[in-house]
């Protein structure tokens, strides 16, 4: 509910600017081509999924474990859509780089099952991540607006930008073999304690 709120209100907040953004079709796609927008909306997924006890893709283990990988992620990367100058700003900030990713870590941590991952899990979310550079790297090209400048090719160059892109990338593996090793030392003991 909280990724929900915190996504409805940032997207109030856009769309609000919408007619100075170039209209409502242009807002949305920036707005989703920010990694904590993105990263929160898989939440949202797997929260609502878990509220509901409702099984398929956002049931899975792995797709819990990305949420978990992405929004630590967020905590860490600043891509804010909108400068906090206003009361709702800040909310809309906080929560989606702050609140939700302690809350959905935190009942990642302590309340969902463990011990399902596998190594190979933390190498098909390399997807994530890839594509996510893939398509901010494409849209820098075609509007000129780079929103990470570890992507901004106008300004460091194609070299530096495939070097950061790869270091995005191993880092998000190494996050992601760190996932991995969390909820196999999480599942172990509650597997030994229900034998």
């Amino acid at each position: 509910m909280l990724a929900l709120l915190s996504l409805g209100l940032q997207y109030a907040l856009v769309a609000g600017r919408a007619e100075a953004a170039g209209g409502i079709v242009v807002a949305t796609a920036r707005y989703f081509s920010f990694f904590t927008v993105l990263a929160n909306v898989l939440v949202a997924g797997v929260a609502l999924s878990a509220a509901l006890r409702l099984e398929g893709s956002w049931s899975r283990a792995s797709v819990r474990g990305l949420a978990a990988l992405c929004v630590a992620v967020a905590m860490i990367i600043d891509d804010r859509v909108l400068p906090m100058s206003t009361p709702a700003q800040v909310w809309a900030e906080v929560g989606l780089h702050f609140l939700v990713p302690i809350a959905y870590l935190t009942w990642w941590l302590w309340w969902a099952p463990h011990g399902a991952l596998r190594l190979v899990d933390a190498l098909k979310w390399l997807l994530f991540p890839a594509a996510f550079i893939a398509i901010t790297y494409t849209r820098g090209v075609l509007t000129g607006e780079w929103l990470y400048p570890v992507l901004d090719a106008s300004t460091l160059g194609a070299a530096l930008v495939a070097r950061n892109a790869l270091a995005v990338i191993a880092g998000f593996f190494i996050l992601g073999a760190t996932t991995f090793g969390v909820d196999h030392g999480l599942g172990a003991p509650r597997a030994s304690a229900s034998k």
